[in-house]
């Protein structure tokens, strides 16, 4: 028979009186015998640990993007083969000016 026994746990009233007896309750205990009683609370765990992926990520630095392109490959007459090919290189990175990036470190 399980009963409701305060606000945080449902667990039998006899394993309830032998935890108190013997002083091993933890607040540990508490917690996992919350969740193991109320599934709806299994996703607060999950959505603590997706908020500090996102503030990992804010905590990033802009990352370099490196890009390519290629032009008048294997063209036509005068610009046949590959003498008057093209390449294209650039390195770009985002700046944020001002205190943008100290208020989306401490959003």
């Amino acid at each position: 028979m399980l009963t409701f026994s305060g606000i945080l746990t449902t667990t039998s009233p006899l394993a309830r009186a032998q935890q108190t007896l013997n002083g091993t309750i933890t607040l540990k205990d508490e917690i996992n015998a919350t969740l193991e009683a109320n599934p709806r609370l299994r996703i607060f765990p999950l959505l603590n640990e997706a908020l500090a992926g996102e503030r990992e990520t804010v905590n990033l630095d802009p990352s370099f993007r490196v890009s390519s392109n290629v032009e008048n490959v294997l063209g036509t007459e005068s610009i046949s083969g590959i003498s008057a090919t093209e390449l294209n290189l650039s390195l770009s990175q985002v700046v944020e000016m001002g205190d943008k990036r100290t208020i989306h470190v401490n959003a």
